[in-house]
C-alpha cells in the first residue's frame, strides 16, 4: 500500500522533531536561559517600584532570542547535513518528493521551536508566579502564536541561505536578519525624515519588500499590560481577532514565498 504525501510529510517532520529533542544543544540553551531568568527574577533592587517590568522584559528578550536562534540553527543544518551524510538518497528512493521532503523538514523544525517555546513559557510563568505579577494570559497566548508565525519565516529563510552559502554563514546571516528586522523599523521612524530621496526609497523598499519581524513581537505590551482591578480591565488587552488574522496571513505569505524559493534552489541540487 502506497504512503500518502501527508503521511510522508509527517514521517519526515517527526524524525526532525525527535532528533532535535535528543540534541543536547537545546537543553543547554534552555538551562542557560533558566539560570539567567532565575537570577533576573531574584533581583529586587531594594524593592524599587516597577522592577517586575524590567525583569519581565529581560526574560522575554532572552526567550525570543533563544527560540529564534534555535529554529535558525536547526533549519540551516537540515539540508546540508542530509547531503553530507547522504541520508537524503534513501528517502528520495522511497520515493519522497522534494516538496514533501522540504515541507516535512520545515514542519519538524517548527515543532521543535514550539517545544522550546513551551519550555520557556513554563520558566516565564514560574518567574511571574514568584513575583506575584502574572501576565495577561490572552495577550501572552497571542505573543506565543505570533512568535511561531515568525519562526516559519526564519526557517524558510535559513533553508534558502543554507542552499547557497556554507552552514555557519547561513546561521549568522539568518540571525542578523532577525536582529536587524526587529530594530530597523523603530530606527527608521527617526532616520526617515532626515534622509535624502535615495535613502527614503531604500527604506521604503526595506519596509515593503522584506518581512518586518518586529510586528510579531508583543513583548512590550505584555511587559506594560497591568491589571486594573477597579475597572476589571488590562492596560493592553489582547489584539482583535482580525488583527491576529492579518498578522498571521502576512507571515504565512512571506513563508510561502521563501519556501518556494528554497524549493527552486533545492530542485536544482543533483541527487
Amino acid at each position: 500500500m502506497s504512503i500518502t504525501p501527508l503521511k510522508q510529510t509527517w514521517f519526515v517532520a517527526k524524525t526532525v522533531l525527535i532528533e532535535a529533542i535528543r540534541r543536547k544543544e537545546i537543553y543547554i540553551v534552555i538551562l542557560a536561559a533558566l539560570g539567567l531568568s532565575w537570577w533576573v527574577f531574584s533581583i529586587d533592587f531594594f524593592n524599587l517600584e516597577g522592577i517586575s517590568k524590567f525583569q519581565r522584559e529581560i526574560v522575554l528578550q532572552v526567550m525570543n532570542i533563544a527560540v529564534a536562534l534555535t529554529v535558525i540553527a536547526l533549519g540551516a543544518c537540515q539540508l546540508p547535513r542530509e547531503f553530507a551524510n547522504k541520508t537524503i538518497y534513501p528517502l528520495m528512493a522511497k520515493p519522497v518528493s522534494r516538496p514533501t521532503f522540504l515541507i516535512g523538514k520545515a514542519l519538524g523544525v517548527w515543532l521543535a521551536g514550539i517545544f522550546v517555546m513551551l519550555m520557556f513559557t513554563i520558566i516565564f510563568y514560574a518567574g511571574n508566579w514568584y513575583l506575584g505579577t502574572m501576565p495577561n494570559n490572552g495577550l501572552y497566548l497571542q505573543h506565543f502564536w505570533l512568535q511561531m508565525v515568525q519562526c516559519t519565516i526564519l526557517i524558510a529563510l535559513s533553508f534558502i541561505l543554507s542552499l547557497i552559502i556554507n552552514l555557519d554563514a547561513a546561521i549568522v546571516l539568518s540571525f542578523l536578519f532577525w536582529f536587524l528586522s526587529g530594530t530597523m523599523l523603530s530606527a527608521m521612524t527617526i532616520i526617515y525624515p532626515m534622509s535624502g530621496a535615495i535613502g527614503k526609497f531604500l527604506m521604503k523598499v526595506f519596509v515593503f519588500v522584506l518581512p518586518q519581524l518586529s510586528l510579531f513581537d508583543l513583548s512590550a505590551k505584555i511587559i506594560h499590560s497591568d491589571y486594573k482591578p477597579e475597572t476589571n480591565t488590562w492596560v493592553w488587552p489582547p489584539l482583535e481577532a482580525t488583527t491576529m488574522a492579518e498578522l498571521t496571513l502576512y507571515g504565512f505569505v512571506y513563508t510561502a514565498i521563501f519556501i518556494t524559493i528554497a524549493y527552486i534552489l533545492f530542485r536544482r541540487k543533483p541527487l
